[in-house]
């Protein structure tokens, strides 16, 4: 069987790649296609504006009437010339000495959008408004309690409408999300809409040779070099030399450079590299990586500082959840690697989580931190290291892989067993050519015409022949809010949320 695929080339602007971002959907929905999603990126309008007024509460008339002066006399029209140069000029001298001594507005509107006003808020602050003229014009006491009363009702909406905005914000916030969308956030409940679009292209391709005589396999490594640009020159991909770098993994002070180039570029020998956001340096001391994740959690932390105000910020359980995604999510990558770095190292990064947690809890800096720990229901950095170090294990194990000694010595103190993990296996009969008995006695009973006791002594009958086997019972549901499924076996039960765009079957 001949399977052809077919391209559509569409002709659109020049601008509109630039104005669009895509992705590809995770599900395929049974197609044998994947599903890309096109998004047009929206520009924000620019702030109304208004026609330039005249200030006119605080002007200077005597330096605007030196300034007239000064200007009729310069440079006046001939007397004997038309009357309307004279009028001309003269306009233009008051016009010149009023953008002096009086000014301008700069004409744009201040009206800041925040993502809390709703109707209501608008028609509060209206009502408030028009209380505050009228105990201005009667200055009765009925109409001050009534601008207190209205007073008291928009500070209550505009609280009320700035949490539940908040809350659900942060229940968007993912391992995944982005900072200065955290930031955009911030900045809008402020009024400030500003936004900033990076584009990042990365081309390394990482290989290594481990080898303690290097200068014998120099040349090997050169021509792998090689097939990899002939490659890219027929793949239609290239490699950048500037961007190229080699790192020699070695402990010793003293090592030979590495004499590879590239496009007949040279490479530069650097002491660290970093691959997929991990800084690998020539000694494996994990130093660099750590202070570089010191240094860009540290940045993420004013997010932390800056909503976690008294009066207006939010509470502890949404911190700990900004926290979580933002933050504890980038200390927790590739955490395994530097599992067994040195106490005092580690230590860069411990402190970035006892700052989180006086931040969300509240507590002072003379708190003790298992105190901190205990009153915020969260684990020290180490035993999270050290959870992930038991689930890569466990996914080796599950995977058929081999596991190193060092990690089954490292293990051995924590009660770890490897023979209680279940491995995969793999089938090695397709399921198309395997003979399932489907028993569909069942179906033939119309639900319209059968009540649920037929159907319960129809099942007892059909169950009467498989004693031997364990029951599973299995079910899914898709409604308005959500998609998911359940089983059942003996006193076990499973269920599980799929994503809202799948369907049941």
């Amino acid at each position: 069987m001949e399977i052809s695929h077919r391209l559509t080339y569409p002709y659109v602007a020049q601008t509109l790649p630039n104005e669009t971002t895509w992705s590809t959907s995770p599900e395929i929905y049974d197609s044998d296609h994947i599903l890309i999603k096109i998004e047009l990126l929206l520009s924000k309008t620019s702030p109304s504006a208004s026609p330039a007024k005249w200030k006119l509460k605080n002007p200077n008339w005597t330096l605007f009437s030196q300034l007239v002066d000064i200007y009729v006399n310069t440079n006046p029209p001939t007397p004997n010339g038309p009357i309307e140069n004279d009028v001309t000029h003269i306009t233009s001298s008051i016009i010149n000495a009023e953008n002096i001594a009086i000014g301008k507005t700069n004409g744009i509107l201040n009206n800041r959008k925040v993502p809390w006003r709703n109707p209501e808020i608008r028609q509060s602050i209206k009502d408030k408004n028009t209380a505050l003229k009228r105990f201005q014009k009667t200055g009765k006491i009925e109409d001050r309690i009534r601008l207190k009363e209205l007073r008291a009702k928009t500070k209550y909406l505009v609280k009320r409408s700035k949490a539940s905005s908040w809350k659900m914000f942060t229940s968007t916030i993912g391992p995944k999300s982005d900072p200065s969308s955290v930031w955009n956030k911030i900045r809008s409940l402020h009024g400030n809409n500003k936004e900033k679009q990076t584009h990042i292209i990365n081309d390394k391709i990482p290989f290594s040779l481990i080898q303690p005589r290097l200068l014998i396999f120099l040349p090997y490594l050169q021509d792998t070099i090689l097939s990899l640009a002939a490659w890219s020159e027929t793949s239609g991909y290239r490699c950048s030399p500037s961007k190229s770098q080699s790192v020699i993994f070695t402990r010793t002070k003293k090592y030979p450079s590495l004499d590879i180039s590239m496009y007949y570029v040279p490479i530069q020998t650097s002491k660290s590299i970093k691959i997929l956001g991990i800084t690998f340096d020539r000694k494996n001391f994990w130093n660099q990586h750590l202070k570089d994740l010191r240094r860009a959690t540290m940045l993420r932390m004013n997010i932390l500082k800056i909503i976690s105000h008294t009066s207006w910020g939010a509470n502890s359980i949404s911190l700990k959840q900004i926290y979580t995604s933002l933050i504890l999510s980038k200390l927790e990558y590739g955490s395994f690697l530097f599992f067994k770095s040195k106490p005092s190292s580690l230590n860069t990064i411990n402190t970035v989580h006892n700052l989180e947690l006086r931040l969300a809890t509240g507590a002072f800096r003379s708190s003790p931190i298992t105190s901190l720990l205990n009153i915020s229901h969260t684990p020290p950095l180490n035993l999270i290291r050290k959870k992930n170090f038991m689930l890569l294990s466990a996914r080796r194990v599950q995977n058929n892989l081999d596991i190193h000694y060092s990690i089954i010595t490292e293990l051995q103190d924590s009660n770890f067993k490897f023979s209680d993990i279940i491995n995969h296996e793999c089938q090695t009969t397709p399921p198309w050519t395997m003979d399932i008995d489907i028993n569909l006695k069942l179906s033939f009973l119309p639900k319209s015409e059968t009540t649920p006791t037929i159907y319960k002594s129809e099942l007892q009958s059909i169950l009467e022949g498989y004693q031997d086997h364990i029951c599973f019972f299995t079910d899914g549901s898709n409604t308005e809010t959500g998609v998911g499924a359940a089983v059942t076996f003996n006193e076990t039960r499973r269920m599980l949320k799929l994503p809202d765009h799948c369907s049941i079957y």
